[in-house]
């Protein structure tokens, strides 16, 4: 009879954790509907925080239809998958879509901030969570920049400010 009980009480458990995880995995891109503006941001660099001292002023719009309108960016779409998020816009200067989510490569010049090299890299992960009045956007990067690899972490947080 405890093997029985402990087996039930096993299962329970199991199922409870279990359920906790789907529900997880649905995200909740309805909680990004609103316009939020940039508060601050930190960079984590194979391990090590830094955070960002520039002043940015960008503000980003999600729509229910799947329309983002960003300060920086311009027009373009968002889709969603769980808590990853993947934004879609034209370049201003190609004319091309610039998709910025998982999956997606890179090369940034670093000459247009003073730096000598290039650093290439691929989007590994970009993850949205709505804490609040706080949208948190974390986008997880292997990068490689004068032969060295390295892991970046960025990790904005905005503040909504319309609904």
């Amino acid at each position: 009879m405890k093997k029985v009980l402990f087996f039930i009480g096993t299962l329970v458990i199991a199922s409870v954790f279990m359920g906790c995880g789907k529900d997880e995995e649905k995200g909740n891109p309805e909680a990004l509907i609103g316009t939020w503006e940039y508060e601050s941001a930190i960079y984590i660099i194979d391990g090590q925080t830094i955070p960002m001292e520039e002043e940015y002023n960008e503000t980003i719009t999600f729509y229910a239809d799947g329309k983002v309108e960003s300060s920086e960016d311009g027009v373009g779409t968002y889709t969603t998958k769980g808590y990853s998020i993947t934004l879609t816009f034209t370049d201003k200067v190609t004319g091309k879509p610039l998709v910025i989510g998982p999956g997606q490569s890179f090369v940034w010049s670093g000459k247009d901030v003073g730096f000598d090299f290039d650093i290439t890299g691929k989007i590994k992960q970009q993850t949205y969570s709505v804490q609040g009045n706080k949208l948190i956007i974390t986008v997880e990067i292997e990068a490689s920049a004068m032969g060295q690899n390295m892991t970046l972490t960025t990790r904005g947080v905005y503040k909504k400010v319309v609904s």
